[in-house]
């Protein structure tokens, strides 16, 4: 089966992250995956959301396929 989250990398502060966008609608929603999880935690709901809703989900920095820094996962971070 193929899931309806269609992903793409966007290079930020000089690490490669990866995120998902819906097609655009009136109203949007910010969709960060639960920790440890990567954006793919969204896929049973991806397209029941995006009926509504334009929706942009994203691999934080160290997780899912996004590129880590360790400064940013640190105690201190």
């Amino acid at each position: 089966m193929t899931s309806p989250i269609q992903t793409q990398f966007r290079t930020i502060d000089g690490l490669s992250i990866r995120f998902a966008e819906s097609e655009h609608r009136d109203d949007h929603a910010l969709l960060l995956s639960p920790w440890p999880e990567s954006l793919f935690a969204f896929d049973q709901i991806w397209d029941r959301l995006a009926e509504d809703t334009h929706l942009v989900a994203v691999d934080l920095p160290g997780f899912g396929h996004s590129e880590r820094r360790d400064a940013l996962l640190a105690a201190r971070a």
